[in-house]
């Protein structure tokens, strides 16, 4: 009985979010209008958008300084006083 209720619950819960799913419109829909203030409102945008792209094209990317090594170098290994300091 429990496992028949449970198939149950999850068939009507899938079924209410596939209603829902197909209520809801998508997020990134392409919306058409005729009205010519929302079309001349969007292209103006369009126009702000490319000028905006193009002067930061011209302009030279601020230098960015290198970043400082955060560990000391490492120390060369000693050679000690045991190696001979001449030809001799």
């Amino acid at each position: 009985m429990k496992k028949v209720s449970l198939a149950l619950f999850l068939s009507i819960g899938a079924l209410a979010g596939a209603a829902y799913a197909q209520d809801r419109p998508p997020v990134n829909t392409v919306v058409e209008s005729t009205d010519p203030d929302a079309v001349a409102q969007v292209e103006q945008h369009a126009r702000d958008a490319q000028d905006a792209a193009a002067s930061s094209e011209m302009t030279p990317a601020p230098h960015k300084p290198h970043h400082r090594r955060m560990h000391k170098p490492m120390s060369k290994p000693d050679t000690g006083a045991s190696a001979p300091a001449g030809n001799s």
